[in-house]
């Protein structure tokens, strides 16, 4: 059994419907660059771990030593895994800079026509509220 099929064998139950596969419904090993010491990803405080390929990854460290977030000293390493995904938040590439607007929106396209209105109508309401503020009604 190569390693790829005894990664499987051993890990049925946890990846049984991971969306990391390939057209063959193959395992995708996703990588993760770091320059953080951990043995775990625990909870994120943000949208989450990001995996993509490892050109992407080595992508990831360039571009935060470009931009100063770290350097290249650092303890660099990519952390290659088999992921189980149910709910992946695709995002074509690292942006580097997570601007609100652009994060907002990129977002906002995940969401389905219903979800899509709910959010519309809380938007309009916040807006007549500061429009109420601004003009010396009460809220």
């Amino acid at each position: 059994m190569n390693t790829h099929d005894s990664i499987v064998a051993a890990n049925a139950d946890t990846l049984s419907g991971t969306s990391c596969v390939d057209a063959r419904g193959r395992l995708i090993v996703m990588h993760h660059a770091t320059n953080k010491l951990f043995e775990t990803f625990d909870e994120s405080s943000d949208l989450g771990y990001h995996f993509g390929s490892r050109g992407q990854a080595e992508k990831r460290r360039a571009n935060m030593i470009a931009r100063l977030e770290a350097d290249h000293d650092d303890p660099w390493r990519i952390v290659s895994a088999v992921l189980s995904v149910k709910n992946p938040l695709v995002i074509a590439d690292d942006p580097g800079v997570w601007p609100p607007r652009w994060l907002s929106s990129t977002l906002f396209s995940f969401l389905n026509s219903e979800d899509k209105d709910v959010i519309r109508g809380h938007a309009a309401n916040m807006e007549a509220a500061r429009n109420d503020k601004e003009s010396g009604q009460e809220v």
